[in-house]
């Protein structure tokens, strides 16, 4: 090859670097780390100097893209929590150690944090995790037939008051009451209820249902409105 040939060469294989270099860090160059959100290109060109993070396109709940800029071009890391897991309802989340709460598994609330429940009643559960509503303590899983077959043939009536987010697959979530078959579904247990006289307290729920003759009849204990039902108290 003659020296003209090779000079020839060697400057078309410089012009296509050149031209792939231009296509990495095409687009107007970014000024600012923000600005990352709305690029045309992952090596768009870029001229700032602060790291940011971004919502990862394919899984935002628990990815996130780290955004730098390194030799005027845009550099993007992703990183995703350890242990995250996305979820739609309570059912994707580990039970008794996690709650699904705006799309990704979170952990369990911190019994500590919730104000205590009034005597009578006990934490709500969801997913196995105790809640901060109070009500009577469920007498029954929904989901077994044979729950409240002994002392006396009863059904587990699912109960109106639930843990907030329950999902409407958790049979364990709600209030459920043991009780002679023929009462309208849900159960009151636990719906707000006007306080008997004597009682002592400002606010009361309901305890104690029993289906009678095909109708509610309900007791009352102290208790924090749950604002889900009212059930008047016999």
């Amino acid at each position: 090859m003659s020296r003209r040939a090779a000079l020839v060469v060697t400057l078309a294989a410089v012009g296509c670097v050149t031209s792939d270099g231009n296509v990495l860090t095409s687009g107007t160059p970014l000024t600012e780390c923000s600005q990352a959100r709305a690029r045309t290109s992952d090596q768009q060109a870029c001229a700032f100097t602060d790291v940011c993070s971004i919502p990862d396109d394919t899984d935002p709940g628990c990815c996130q893209q780290i955004v730098t800029c390194a030799s005027g071009t845009l550099h993007l890391e992703r990183y995703c929590s350890p242990g995250c897991q996305q979820c739609v309802d309570d059912t994707a989340c580990p039970p008794g150690m996690t709650i699904c709460d705006g799309n990704q598994c979170v952990a369990c609330p911190d019994p500590a944090m919730c104000p205590p429940c009034a005597p009578g009643t006990a934490p709500l559960i969801r997913n196995g995790c105790p809640t901060c509503t109070c009500a009577p303590a469920s007498e029954c899983d929904a989901a077994d037939p044979a729950a409240c077959a002994q002392p006396n043939p009863e059904v587990c009536y699912p109960g109106q008051v639930c843990a907030p987010g329950c999902d409407a697959t958790d049979p364990t979530c709600c209030a459920n009451v043991c009780a002679a078959p023929g009462c309208p579904v849900p159960a009151p247990q636990g719906c707000d209820t006007a306080c008997p006289p004597g009682l002592g307290c400002a606010t009361c729920v309901t305890t104690g249902c029993a289906c009678v003759m095909g109708q509610w009849s309900c007791g009352a204990v102290c208790g924090e409105p749950t604002r889900q039902c009212f059930q008047p108290s016999t």
